[in-house]
């Protein structure tokens, strides 16, 4: 039998090691949530963590890659699985304790002025959206003024493994191997944005785009330090969700645009050189000397702080497209040299010269007129289908016209056509895919360049939910 003192250095002794143990514990556990979101995650200080998804494994060039050239194509970049179950379940309570805050939200019609939900006409068959109240916080230090963590982190710790892996998957965008031109998505004080998204039965989401060039923007142009860049959702979905649900994100695509290799990177859409795309060009070519004609379809960029050299320094407009696109990229080596240089299709305008009209539809309005003028010249003088290239324009000079060719005019579309698109015709030469809202699936496309809708929702006991959001990259400055 042991003594008294026994007894009590037995009693002694493993409190003693129980309150070391917390001591430690709690040092390892203050140090980690110290660091910055991808140390964090990466570093996996405990089995708790879910895993990471391929995309953000140890610096996975070949989804890297992958996504890269999906986006740059004008395509979704789809990765299943992105959050796992667990974080998926964390995210749905958080939602349904934050009901209160969800308020309707369709897609605003600007004609009718920025209102209430009312004045828009929102009701049910629009869908329901909610700021994220973790978002911000997860952006800035995980301390607040007083030094202590923040609470709403401390009360979930799984929705801190979800923030983490976002702001890892926007750091990791940013990288110089993933996408060079768009370095200023690491920033973390520009204005990203983060959304919760409910449709239930009848709500869908009309036709749009997610970002516009700035001149398209009117008044409101050049007012923000940021842009949307990279739009992005993470499905939270009802399991088991297929065709007959509904709900599919709907996105249309150039099929007849490739990548092309410019200058050691890749030639994307959406923006080039900081200018954002506002167009396509159609052109059709002769491909290995064969009869048949291939049609293609390339990038417009709107450079809005073009000078003209030695007549004035006010900046103008000007439409582009790049060197040696509309054939494939150059076979020899003149046209090697020349791939990636700026074609202009158009003379250079005041940006604020648009005959009264906004500047989509001031570039609309010309492009048809001056195509008309493209239909009334005799192009070819020949029956030899060679020499009688849609390419040709040598007869389509356009001397008093704002595009340089009537050829161009006539081959020019916008990416956003309101006017068609509701008089019920998709976009122009575009071919459409539908994505399933499947459970932890994550989807991402350029903001710019991507229509998309979403389909109306067929189940009354199912809802398509969704974490959604924009990262930013910064607003062009002034003078390019």
């Amino acid at each position: 039998h042991s003594s008294k003192n026994d007894t009590t250095k037995n009693k002694i002794l493993p409190k003693s090691a129980v309150m070391i143990t917390l001591a430690l514990l709690l040092i390892f556990t203050s140090s980690w949530s110290l660091t910055t979101a991808s140390t964090s995650i990466e570093t996996e200080p405990n089995n708790n963590n879910p895993p990471l998804p391929l995309l953000l494994q140890n610096n996975n060039q070949e989804e890297i890659q992958k996504l890269r050239k999906t986006i740059a194509q004008g395509h979704v970049y789809i990765h299943h699985n992105f959050f796992s179950e667990t974080q998926v379940q964390a995210l749905l309570q958080d939602i349904s304790a934050s009901k209160r805050d969800f308020v309707v939200s369709g897609l605003s019609d600007t004609s009718l002025g920025i209102g209430t939900t009312a004045k828009q006409n929102f009701g049910d068959e629009d869908r329901t959206v909610c700021p994220v109240p973790w978002w911000k916080e997860s952006l800035s230090s995980p301390e607040n003024e007083d030094g202590d963590k923040s609470s709403y982190f401390d009360n979930n710790f799984m929705l801190q493994t979800v923030s983490d892996q976002i702001q890892l998957l926007r750091t990791t965008l940013a990288s110089p191997t993933t996408f060079p031109t768009r370095p200023t998505l690491s920033n973390s004080q520009l204005d990203h944005e983060c959304y919760y998204s409910t449709s239930t039965v009848n709500a869908s989401l009309t036709r749009h785009l997610d970002e516009f060039h700035e001149e398209f923007k009117g008044s409101r142009g050049w007012l923000l330090p940021s842009r949307r860049s990279l739009s992005w959702l993470v499905y939270l979905s009802d399991d088991h969700w297929n065709e007959d649900d509904g709900g599919e994100l709907r996105y249309y695509y150039q099929d007849g645009f490739v990548d092309y290799a410019v200058d050691g990177g890749v030639w994307e859409v959406g923006s080039h050189d900081g200018n954002l795309q506002v167009a396509w060009l159609s052109s059709s070519f002769m491909e290995n000397d064969n009869d048949l004609k291939k049609e293609k379809t390339v990038p417009v960029y709107l450079d809005s702080w073009f000078t003209i050299p030695n007549v004035e320094m006010e900046p103008h407009c000007i439409l582009y497209t790049l060197y040696g696109a509309k054939k494939g990229g150059g076979d020899d080596d003149e046209d090697a040299e020349s791939v990636g240089r700026r074609e202009y299709i158009t003379r250079p305008w005041p940006c604020d010269f648009t005959n009264g009209f906004t500047m989509s539809d001031f570039l609309l309005t010309q492009s048809l007129q001056e195509a008309a003028i493209h239909e009334t010249q005799h192009e070819c003088q020949t029956d030899d289908e060679k020499s009688c290239s849609e390419n040709d324009t040598s007869n389509n000079n356009n001397n008093n016209g704002l595009f340089l060719t009537t050829q161009y005019a006539k081959k020019f579309y916008l990416i956003e056509d309101r006017k068609s698109w509701k008089a019920g015709n998709i976009p122009h030469k575009s071919t459409f895919r539908d994505i399933l809202p499947k459970r932890g699936t994550l989807v991402m496309f350029d903001s710019v360049a991507v229509p998309h809708e979403v389909l109306r929702v067929r189940r009354e006991d199912k809802s398509r939910i969704a974490l959604a959001g924009w990262f930013h990259e910064e607003t062009q400055v002034f003078f390019g």
